[in-house]
């Protein structure tokens, strides 16, 4: 007999005319698995969205060949770094590092993860902010940025060099698209400070340059393939089971680790679907390209907080 959480999933389903975010037959898959390092149910964020709501939110663009080719590799500084790094840690009073945001039923997720992982190198540099994702999904459209309908990383924080950003006080998350407000605050006394960051650059594949990049800058933007056993996702290290490719998601690289209990080698990462989704708004993934199956290592970007740019 199904379980009454697997029946309200298929009733709503049935009423919405498209399947379930959350197949009962991918959370049985998962968790008779013995080899899953995750665990996968029915959490709160997709227990009562269709698989096209949820595949919504996959807003990332993929870079072209083309893009590629123009850019760089940053240039990592060789140092030893731990076994395990959580910039919680060690940067857990940043306001950026502290904010959990959830995109609701837009795929912003781009301006998220940009706006998050510059906010938490701003802190590192000096600067504690939190920086709007609003702003950027109202303000960037240039090149393959386009608000709710998505964007594409390397050029946000292209826009960021040549344009700045607003903070999150600011111009704060309404829920999707709006008016740009240029320079002035939709929040009255709001702090109006534009910030500005290098342009974008790809982090190398190597995960030992990865950890150094992340160890001595700060979070990393990460563009990676997302599957349909993701959004059953509940805890754990994740990596793909089972289910079709949904499409590409932005999110913030913020440390990485061994699980004590699978002994499996993991990033950790914060998502922007609200603290109901996986460990308390963040997950863990796999580490390696071979071992995640989502080529969460290829699609990695950085930029610098320029603190010399700040222009108020």
């Amino acid at each position: 007999m199904p379980s009454v959480k697997s029946i309200v999933v298929s009733v709503v389903a049935v009423a919405s005319g498209s399947a379930p975010a959350i197949d009962p037959a991918i959370v049985e898959t998962v968790n008779s698995n013995p080899q899953a390092t995750w665990r996968a149910g029915f959490q709160a964020r997709f227990a009562n969205k269709t698989l096209e709501e949820a595949k919504r939110l996959l807003g990332a663009h993929r870079a072209t060949q083309e893009d590629r080719d123009r850019r760089t590799y940053v240039a990592t500084f060789d140092v030893a770094v731990p076994d395990d790094y959580d910039i919680r840690t060690k940067y857990g009073s940043c306001s950026s590092v502290q904010a959990i945001y959830d995109q609701g039923q837009c795929g912003g997720c781009w301006a998220f993860a940009v706006a998050e992982s510059l906010g938490d190198r701003f802190c590192i540099a000096g600067k504690d902010v939190t920086l709007s994702a609003q702003d950027l999904l109202n303000c960037d459209n240039a090149g393959h940025c386009s608000g709710c309908n998505g964007g594409l990383t390397e050029d946000a924080f292209d826009y960021i060099n040549d344009n700045g950003m607003l903070s999150e006080p600011c111009v704060p998350w309404t829920g999707g698209d709006s008016t740009c407000t240029d320079d002035s605050c939709s929040v009255s006394g709001a702090d109006s400070t534009r910030y500005y960051s290098s342009w974008a650059e790809y982090v190398s594949m190597n995960e030992t340059k990865i950890m150094q990049e992340l160890y001595t800058k700060g979070s990393i933007t990460a563009s990676f393939e997302v599957f349909e056993d993701f959004f059953s996702y509940t805890g754990g290290v994740y990596k793909h089971v089972t289910g079709d490719y949904g499409g590409l998601h932005a999110v913030n690289l913020m440390g990485w680790g061994t699980d004590g209990t699978t002994g499996a080698d993991y990033w950790l990462v914060k998502n922007s679907w609200g603290p109901s989704f996986g460990e308390s708004g963040f997950f863990r993934i796999a580490r390696g390209l071979d071992v995640n199956g989502c080529n969460f290592e290829g699609g990695l970007t950085s930029a610098t907080a320029t603190l010399s740019s700040v222009v108020v």
